[in-house]
């Protein structure tokens, strides 16, 4: 594998796409304005995805997992690295949160189906 510094990735890279579509997925599953604590966990959980998947990717396109009869340590250690963001992803919440509606949203989206029935019924 080719070493990366995470810290010093080019936005543009394949990589640094996945990072940030990894990152945005993360606070859209968040909803609303997200903590300082929470953005530190997304940024952590994005590395940790790539890395992880990308760990997986390579075990998945070896030959064999066995060698001396053994399996080899990348196995054990795509299996801590999954452990490891499995619990980044219980801390950061499984659930995807609500956005918070305010009484503008509410009328808001009240006039538009008000709107919506009223053309609808023009058209018998």
């Amino acid at each position: 594998m080719k070493p990366i510094r995470l810290d010093r990735l080019d936005g543009r890279s394949h990589v640094g796409v996945m990072l940030r579509k990894q990152r945005d997925e993360l606070l859209d599953h968040l909803g609303g304005e997200p903590s300082a604590t929470e953005l530190l966990l997304v940024e952590e959980i994005a590395k940790a995805a790539i890395i992880t998947q990308a760990v997986g990717l390579w075990l998945l396109e070896q030959q064999s997992l066995v060698k001396d009869g053994k399996l080899i340590d990348a196995v054990e250690g795509h299996a801590r690295l999954q452990n490891n963001l499995c619990k980044l992803l219980r801390t950061l919440g499984m659930k995807r949160a609500q956005a918070e509606r305010t009484v503008a949203d509410v009328f808001q989206e009240q006039h538009r189906a008000k709107q919506r029935s009223s053309g609808s019924d023009e058209g018998e």
